[in-house]
């Protein structure tokens, strides 16, 4: 990879990370019900925390946490990128 691929590389991986978690609203329910404990053993149902997360923070509350999990995939995804890339050059045979 060039000097100048690495500046973009980031900007490029947010578009199609985010096509590929279309729901990223969805992951705030899930981790809710994940960490949730109630003393009677149940867990909430998936449309409760739907609920309450509406009444509480209304929509916005659903995308929270969007920006760092894109932002995540977004790095995770350079540094793989990059260190394929360097692997390939290194490992590449002379012919």
């Amino acid at each position: 990879m060039r000097r100048d691929e690495g500046a973009v590389w980031p900007a490029g991986q947010l578009p199609p990370n985010h096509c590929t978690t279309p729901w990223p609203h969805l992951t705030t329910p899930q981790t809710r019900i994940q960490v949730s404990y109630r003393h009677d053993g149940a867990t909430p149902s998936f449309l409760e925390v739907a609920r309450q997360i509406a009444r509480e923070d209304g929509a916005a509350g659903f995308l929270r946490g969007a920006v760092p999990r894109m932002v995540n995939a977004s790095l995770w995804g350079t540094c793989m990128v990059t260190v394929y890339e360097h692997l390939k050059r290194i490992c590449q045979k002379d012919d």
